[in-house]
């Protein structure tokens, strides 16, 4: 293999003194690098959580809805034996707890 060049070997290449040199722009882009890929597999582990966490409040609010139907069955149960009971104590205690 042959490589031809327009540079003669012996002779630099010109630096710019104002420019940053070639080593900190290497530095900078491997720090880069692994911030990036850290932090894509952190987002991964974080979305499942969100995921998981979303899950939970929705089945919590389905287990709410469900205890609510029931304490208003209760309720309605409550009610029509609290109707059919004899004046008396136990009557006037149910209404106590209200």
């Amino acid at each position: 293999m042959v490589v031809y060049a327009n540079i003669p070997s012996g002779s630099p290449l010109p630096v710019d003194p104002n420019s940053p040199s070639h080593w900190k722009i290497w530095i900078l882009g491997t720090i880069v690098t692994i911030l990036l890929s850290l932090s894509r597999g952190r987002w991964g582990s974080l979305l499942q959580l969100k995921d998981k966490v979303g899950t939970t409040i929705d089945e919590a609010k389905e287990i709410a809805d469900i205890v609510e139907e029931v304490s208003e069955k209760v309720d309605k149960v409550a009610e029509e034996v609290e109707k059919e009971l004899p004046e008396g104590k136990l009557q006037g205690m149910q209404g106590m707890k209200k």
